[in-house]
Order: structure tokens, then sequence, then C-alpha cells
């Protein structure tokens, strides 16, 4: 199991209407902030990169499965309202999630 996979596991058990902090997400794996930064650049990615990737793959799937409205896998994603997921999936996949 890779640092990113178990930041993926902290993000997905705290992104819930808002996107946890990287402070969050390192104090909850044992490590400070910089030392996730650090290690993280050593496996060639950033918070970043995992935290948008992560949110990418699950919007992908949640509005795949069909049991959740945009509303819904807006709030579940940590993203403010609606329109801001239009704008990271038509980014992430050249259309909108509907």
């Amino acid at each position: 199991v890779t640092l990113q996979d178990r930041v993926r596991l902290e993000v997905v058990r705290r992104l819930r209407a808002e996107l946890p902090e990287l402070e969050t997400i390192a104090a909850a794996l044992g490590l400070s902030a910089r030392a996730l930064q650090r290690e993280l650049q050593s496996e060639g990615t950033t918070f970043r990169e995992v935290v948008d990737g992560l949110r990418k793959n699950l919007a992908a799937e949640y509005l795949a499965d069909g049991h959740h409205s945009i509303t819904d896998i807006s709030f579940l994603l940590g993203f403010s309202e609606p329109s801001v997921l239009h704008r990271y999936f038509r980014r992430w996949y050249g259309m909108t999630p509907a």
C-alpha cells in the first residue's frame, strides 16, 4: 500500500461537504504536513493531484451508478455547489456531468 493509497482512504473518510486539508490528512496518517508533501513528491505526485484524481474517479463512479443527484455528488465530493462540480467535470472529461 502506497502513501497515495493511504491518503486517498483518509480523504474519502472525511470528504463530505468540504475538502479535507493537507494538515488534517497528514495528522491522521501520523505525519507532519511537510513530511506528507515530501513523501508524496518522492512518489511523483502532490496532495492536490491525489485529491483531484480521487474526486475525478468518484464523480464518474457516482454518476455511473445512477443513485445520486448531481447536487448530492457535489456534496459528497466536497464541492461548494453543483456549478463547481460542472466546471471540474468539464475540465476532466470534456463534458458536463448531466
